[in-house]
């Protein structure tokens, strides 16, 4: 197999399997935002559905921009140019949007978290206080039965009885006055700082400074992501392959093609001078005519087939459009109709090596 062939083909596969890839991903980002939009299922799979239409239609309009840009037909190509850049837009708003809801659950999540760790240790030290209040109480009770119960005449043991019954109330006032402020804080619990997604912590907090949290890092980066996307989606989306039908503004009738038997052929005057390289034109002639002399094919399939650079498919067709034998050119070519051959292959080959002969002479 032509290495020339192989290569070509290998990059056409290579540009299919990026662009769908891209396509793919961004289709599913912009699907993903839009079925956030409603909870009713009929609503939810029309949300879908005009998504994936509107991912579909920017790369419909983008492949017709490009193929009218080939054809400098100047006036499609930015209508369909806007046509592409506003739903790209769309997308682009689609893909970011992704990540704004992305982080925004991510600290619905986390604040809910954090409020409950919070109020939790909040109610556990409020409990241990209530606790360690009612054990001194106890101990107070205690120590005023024992001074109640002590002969008149003790007199240093009541006194001490009376310090240690005065420390346990100053120490349960203290833990009251404790009590009523947890309480307060669990009250009237608010959160100062902002919180940051669990994601965002260890990767985009690092990123970050003290002008720029985690989560704009992740908005920024999740921009440019989104625009790399688009950029390589244009780059790698195939051109629309247009009939020169649709170009035609009133139908017209090809000229009746008369395949003549192969002739004798003189030797013709050499009329035109050809600048080719032998077996590259008749490498393009082969493929030129593959699908018969009624309908030539196009340069640009041509040159992706053949490997010739499409500037020299180009030339060649030229050379070949203005050549002619017996009074009747060898090919025609006529807009809305397309191109055709008025000879055979071989008798077209036959000519060009006599002519190249002349030429060479």
């Amino acid at each position: 197999m032509n290495i020339n062939k192989i290569r070509v083909v290998f990059y056409k596969v290579l540009q299919v399997t990026v662009f769908m890839t891209v396509l793919a991903i961004s289709t599913a980002l912009t699907v993903n935002l839009f079925s956030s939009f409603s909870d009713d299922p009929i609503q939810k799979i029309l949300w879908i559905v005009l998504g994936c239409t509107i991912e579909i239609a920017s790369v419909y309009f983008l492949s017709l921009a490009k193929a009218y840009f080939e054809k400098e037909t100047w006036g499609k190509v930015l209508v369909f140019t806007f046509t592409y850049l506003a739903l790209s837009t769309v997308s682009l708003i689609s893909n970011t949007g992704y990540s704004l809801s992305s982080i925004e659950t991510k600290n619905n999540q986390v604040a809910l978290a954090i409020e409950t760790s919070d109020t939790t240790n909040i109610d556990r030290k409020i409990s241990n206080l209530e606790e360690a209040i009612e054990e001194a109480k106890i101990d107070r009770e205690d120590l005023r039965t024992q001074k109640r119960e002590l002969p008149a005449d003790w007199d240093t043991r009541k006194k001490v009885l009376s310090e240690a019954i005065d420390e346990k109330t100053k120490s349960i006032d203290k833990m009251n006055n404790e009590l009523d402020e947890l309480y307060t804080t669990k009250q009237g619990l608010v959160k100062e700082e902002s919180i940051e997604s669990v994601g965002s912590r260890d990767i985009f907090s690092a990123l970050g400074n003290d002008k720029l949290d985690g989560n704009s890092v992740r908005l920024y980066l999740m921009l440019f992501i989104s625009f790399i996307i688009e950029v390589v989606k244009a780059l790698t989306c195939g051109t629309y392959p247009l009939k020169e039908e649709e170009e035609n503004i009133e139908e017209v009738t090809p000229e009746p093609v008369v395949v003549q038997e192969e002739p004798i052929i003189p030797e013709p005057k050499n009329t035109f001078q050809m600048n080719i390289d032998k077996a590259e034109m008749f490498k393009y002639i082969d493929a030129l005519m593959a699908d018969g002399i009624e309908r030539l094919r196009q340069d640009q399939a041509i040159s992706e087939e053949t490997g010739i650079p499409l500037l020299r498919c180009k030339s060649y067709r030229k050379q070949l459009l203005a050549m002619s034998y017996d009074n009747k050119p060898l090919m025609q070519s006529k807009r809305g109709v397309g191109s055709w051959a008025n000879y055979p292959k071989k008798t077209i080959v036959k000519l060009l090596d006599i002519q190249q002969k002349l030429n060479i002479a």
